[in-house]
Order: C-alpha cells, then structure tokens, then sequence
C-alpha cells in the first residue's frame, strides 16, 4: 500500500489540493479534514483537488470528495475535483459520480470553469 500524501499549492488566488497515493478508510478522515479546514478558511478562492497522482480510491475515499462538496456548498465556496485516471476515474465512471457538476475531467477544464463557467469547460475538456 502507498501512503496518502497530501500536497497543498497556491493556484493563482485559489488552493490546489493534491492527494497522492492511496485513499481509502485507514487514511481518509485525514484528507477529509484537511479538505474541510481549507474550505472554512477559504473566502472567494476556490479548492480544487486534483487527482491525477492519486492511485487508488476506495468508497470512503469517495465520500470526502462528495462530504467536500455538500460543505463547500454550505459556505458558498467554489469547490472542484479533477483529473481522475485509471482506477480512482473508473471508480467515479462506475459510481455514476463522473455527472457531478463538480468534478471535471482534468485540471485545466476546471481553471476554465472558474474563471469563465461550464460552456468553455466542456469546450476544454474536448
């Protein structure tokens, strides 16, 4: 198993936070914690996680991303995930997750979506 490692960037005005390993239920309050920390200090920047390091996901790996959603929404700040690959995107495609308005298909889809709304994301994303 690959520990969770858990970056976190400045991307322009807004936090970028990057998972890197394996999430799942040994490690996931961790991230779910961390993700509802930068939320609450966040003002009109946005969060975006981006998964595209993160190699395995588990369900409840799944629920901090959904749990980052609902408060996210609660706060009124703008909250993304992007970039699922391999196993964590097939997780999302099987779960029916992938139609979520707040996950894109990569990082640059939801630098689009922030600064110019959905229309160019779909444009981007191809």
């Amino acid at each position: 198993m690959t520990p969770l490692e858990i970056q976190v960037s400045a991307l322009g005005r807004h936090t970028l936070v990057t998972p890197w390993g394996e999430l799942d239920v040994t490690n996931a309050e961790r991230l779910a914690d961390r993700l509802a920390e930068l939320i609450d200090e966040s003002s009109d920047a946005a969060v975006i996680v981006h998964l595209a390091e993160l190699e395995f996901c588990d369900t409840t790996g799944l629920s901090v991303f959904i749990n980052g959603a609902r408060l996210a929404a609660e706060s009124e700040t703008p909250y993304l995930v992007a970039g699922a690959q391999g196993r964590v995107g097939r997780l999302l495609y099987l779960t029916g997750l992938e139609r979520a308005s707040w996950l894109l298909p990569d990082l640059e889809a939801a630098v689009v979506t922030l600064h110019h709304g959905d229309d160019e994301a779909q444009d981007a994303a191809g």
